[in-house]
């Protein structure tokens, strides 16, 4: 055989491949949201497409699914195309609590990969600024004479186990309230509709700055940068109730190699930036880049811390 025609059939075994990525570049990228738009999760997402566009030479666009708590976002992605134009930015509850609380879910773990994150979230614990309590001690105080109703951003969520964990801690009885959307609970708390609220500290940041929403406690490593006076629930002998989540980038385990390595490229570069982490600190979060292997480690530790706090509480999800 000529050296030309085994050249030729060489070349048609790699241009289909070729042709295939190339047609996925042309296509724009969709970054899938399992949460409502104004949620935390879905600012980010947009503030980091807005840079992903020029830093991957293609559209970017964001689409939120909302809907059992992150979990139609995660299906989408599971089912659709692994051609590079498709891809989650989600909170881990999806991939690190459900699978512990619900006995069955519309996709398997297994069939995602860790892209990268960009930022850590922690939570925080409010109460409206007429309540009594100026302090965690107040409130936990308060707490022991008085019905007490606590709403989380839904069952089976890092709060939701948080919450139990204070009140077996603390000796209060807690009616845990379960909200479809977080900017409904921050307002219902600063309306005095409920007695406190503990979910992710971007939830409540413009009531807090409002003056309408008063933070007693937050549940992260370390003192909130922007709250450096409020102190964490570990300063407070709560050791246990620590809630320090991220928000990353997860796609179909099918996807190509070559998008993986050309997202992760891009998504650590836009890190850097100062303007991109000024506004993440802006919205109450901590500007922190995790790249795959680091995220896929972190999802296996909360993975396993999840589900060995699933079986202490018995909790299992009814939907």
């Amino acid at each position: 055989m000529k050296r030309r025609h085994i050249l030729r059939i060489a070349a048609c075994g790699v241009l289909p491949g070729l042709a295939a990525r190339a047609s996925a570049q042309t296509k724009p990228l969709t970054i899938v949201v399992g949460y409502g738009p104004g949620s935390s999760v879905d600012l980010v997402a947009r503030r980091t497409a807005e840079r992903l566009g020029p830093a991957l030479k293609r559209t970017v666009l964001v689409e939120n699914k909302p809907g059992a708590g992150g979990q139609l976002a995660l299906t989408a992605i599971a089912a659709g195309p692994a051609d590079g134009s498709l891809i989650a930015f989600t909170a881990p509850a999806p991939l690190t609590i459900f699978p512990a609380t619900y006995d069955r879910l519309p996709y398997d773990p297994k069939d995602f990969v860790a892209i990268g994150a960009t930022c850590s979230v922690e939570a925080g614990f409010v109460v409206g600024n007429a309540h009594p309590a100026k302090t965690m001690t107040e409130f936990l105080k308060w707490a022991k004479d008085h019905a007490c109703t606590i709403g989380n951003p839904g069952h089976a969520t890092g709060p939701h186990f948080n919450v139990w964990q204070l009140a077996k801690a603390s000796g209060i009885e807690v009616e845990h309230v379960p909200y479809r959307t977080i900017p409904q609970l921050a307002l219902e708390v600063a309306n005095g509709q409920l007695s406190a609220g503990f979910s992710a500290m971007p939830a409540f940041m413009e009531l807090i700055k409002a003056g309408r929403l008063r933070l007693l406690a937050t549940a992260g490593n370390r003192r909130a940068q922007l709250f450096p006076q409020v102190p964490t629930f570990v300063e407070l002998g709560y050791d246990k109730v620590r809630a320090e989540d991220w928000y990353g980038f997860v796609a179909s385990v099918r996807i190509p190699q070559p998008f993986r390595t050309e997202f992760a490229d891009a998504l650590h570069q836009i890190s850097k930036e100062p303007e991109y982490r000024e506004a993440i600190v802006a919205m109450g979060l901590i500007p922190e880049y995790q790249d795959a292997p680091t995220l896929a480690q972190r999802i296996k530790a909360d993975t396993a811390k999840w589900t060995e706090l699933g079986k202490l509480t018995g909790f299992k999800s009814t939907s």
